[in-house]
């Protein structure tokens, strides 16, 4: 286990003792660090909003490096009226477990499972603090055309490649997962309609301008389509939330695919 101590100067949450393990993870030149060394800004600042607000956390999730980790840690606030004090967090490397029960193994995205179960979480935390999310439907227009042309070897390297794309041309803390076939999902957490709209027209167009390449067909692009539905403006539970942005998404289809509709 990464075992941590932080100090909480309010504005800054700085790295004051580390254990052996969490050196040789991280480095020695951690301490006397800020905390989002380690774990991005946007993931740190829902992790100290709750520590702030509960006064603890438990196996919250977070990536760095390819790994995935699972933090836990409690609060000692030092000052009555202000979130001023220390931090002992927990850290453990999880990403084997992760990629086990997880993991789409061809795309190595979240699978559906996961999905499911975190925009859940993190739909109660965006209404406990109201804050805005975002979740899109993708799928990739004409899939089966593609298997029947270039063969479904190719196929699998067109899954993948999309999806490295989409993680590329988002915020590190925004959520990919594989929903199914060819076809993706993306939760979005604190970004209004607009901004979430414009990340995924961003999205499309990184898909459409990137080339595959068949051995025998030679290079052939791809598009894909997308719904997109947003909490609160168009659904307040995780099961319109769904819905919407599915049928968005078969809008989007109808419409001429390679396109994000949102109402």
């Amino acid at each position: 286990e990464i075992i941590l101590e932080v100090y909480d100067q309010q504005d800054d949450q700085i790295i004051v003792w580390a254990n052996k393990r969490a050196l040789e993870v991280f480095g020695n030149n951690i301490l006397n660090t800020p905390i989002y060394e380690i774990i991005s800004r946007e993931n740190w600042k829902k992790i100290y909003e709750n520590l702030c607000y509960a006064g603890s956390i438990k196996n919250i999730k977070f990536k760095k490096d390819e790994q995935v980790y699972e933090i836990s840690g409690f609060f000692i606030r030092t000052e009555a009226d202000i979130c001023i004090g220390k931090i002992q967090l927990v850290i453990r490397d999880i990403t084997e477990e992760v990629k086990l029960y997880t993991i789409d193994p061809l795309t190595n995205l979240y699978n559906r499972r996961f999905i499911s179960e975190y925009l859940f979480k993190e739909l109660e935390l965006s209404k406990r603090y109201r804050k805005k999310l975002s979740l899109a439907m993708l799928d990739i227009d004409n899939f089966k055309n593609i298997n029947d042309s270039y063969g479904h070897i190719v196929g699998d390297q067109v899954l993948k490649g999309i999806a490295t794309i989409i993680l590329s041309s988002l915020r590190d803390s925004d959520i990919v997962g594989r929903y199914g076939g060819e076809e993706f999902v993306v939760i979005m957490p604190e970004i209004d309609k607009n901004s979430s709209l414009n990340a995924l027209k961003r999205v499309l167009i990184n898909v459409q301008n990137n080339q595959f390449k068949s051995l025998k067909n030679g290079f052939f692009s791809v598009t894909l389509s997308a719904g997109i539905a947003s909490f609160p403006e168009d659904a307040d539970n995780l099961t319109d939330l769904f819905i919407l942005s599915d049928e968005r998404l078969y809008k989007a289809k109808r419409e001429g695919k390679n396109r994000v509709v949102d109402k």
